[in-house]
């Protein structure tokens, strides 16, 4: 990993952001505003292991330990955990936290230690806006 070729965004660091790809991207986007939380960095710090990510033709590794959240484009070997499926399964876990129903049917896939993809679902939930807009 060359450290010249990471950015910092806040408590999120993406590896090569100029070959990332949309899933990494917005996966990126997610975790920052989740993780700016003081007790949700904490958990994902507490993880302690890679994650990988597929939708689609796309994959990320996200990489959790005592130095943060680091996003990698790709597998980047050695996962404890893997979860896949079609881009709109996975939103549907972000946007409403719907698991159970998607892996039942096949349309989300999971490897690995589920108790590390357990531990990181809190993390990667859509938080609601809370307001209404004027008008």
């Amino acid at each position: 990993m060359d450290v010249n070729a990471l950015v910092k965004r806040g408590r999120v660091v993406i590896d090569s952001p100029e070959t990332m790809n949309l899933l990494g991207l917005l996966m990126s986007a997610l975790l920052e505003t989740n993780l700016a939380d003081d007790p949700a960095f904490a958990r994902a710090r507490s993880i302690d292991g890679d994650v990988l990510v597929r939708a689609g033709q796309m994959a990320v590794t996200l990489r959790m330990g005592d130095g943060g959240l680091t996003i990698i484009r790709g597998d980047a070997g050695g996962s404890k955990a893997r979860v896949s499926g079609t881009m709109p399964a996975l939103l549907g876990v972000v946007a409403e936290g719907r698991m159970v129903w998607p892996f039942l049917t096949g349309k989300i896939r999971i490897g690995g230690n589920p108790l590390v993809l357990l531990r990181m679902l809190p993390l990667i939930r859509a938080k609601a806006k809370t307001g209404r807009a004027a008008g």
